[in-house]
């Protein structure tokens, strides 16, 4: 049986991905005929699952040691109303109780440099941080996270931005994925 394995990080490898399970057999998950990217199928035809996929392409300012949620512009894909461009853009919503897959990740713009760092997080219901990454991510570095969570039907999940610089830096791209 095939395993699907989310990927992240951007370029043309982004998305789900099919990797083989069998020892003989290897396939990088960018070899022709095995990429499988979020945007040309759906998350039901891929993993038997519903999903969406949001981005922002456009700078968001983040203040030093503050907590910034990032606002999503776009939706690659949302196959259940999982987030709303209006309203609660940060936003993404489980709709089901269950074991849901969680990624994010920003992108700094500029250059973060000497002792600085930044951290990506996920944050459940507003308050409590479910998971989060942090290094030195030199210039134009992404700092991704991920990992399987549970929810509640009424739990909203939201990408967090956070840096201890000197100075406001900004994001400038950003992507969430969640799964169920």
């Amino acid at each position: 049986m095939p395993l699907y394995v989310l990927g992240g990080g951007g370029g043309a490898s982004a998305g789900f991905a099919q990797s083989s399970t069998s020892a003989a057999f290897a396939q990088s998950a960018t070899s022709a005929g095995f990429a499988q990217s979020a945007a040309s199928a759906s998350f039901a035809s891929v993993l038997g699952a519903a999903g969406v996929e949001v981005t922002r392409a456009a700078s968001q300012g983040i203040t030093q040691n503050t907590d910034t949620a990032v606002t999503f512009t776009a939706a690659a894909l949302d196959e259940n109303d999982y987030w709303s461009s209006t309203g609660q853009p940060t936003r993404l919503s489980a709709q089901v109780t269950g074991w849901h897959w969680v990624y994010g990740t920003v992108e700094w713009g500029g250059s973060i440099t000497g002792t600085t760092t930044a951290s990506t997080s996920i944050r459940q219901g507003g308050s409590s941080f479910v998971m989060s990454t942090q290094f030195l991510p030199g210039a134009n570095g992404r700092v991704p996270v991920g990992g399987p969570v549970y929810l509640s039907s009424s739990d909203y999940l939201e990408v967090i931005a956070r840096h201890d610089g000197a100075v406001s830096y900004s994001i400038i791209y950003a992507l969430a994925r969640l799964v169920r």
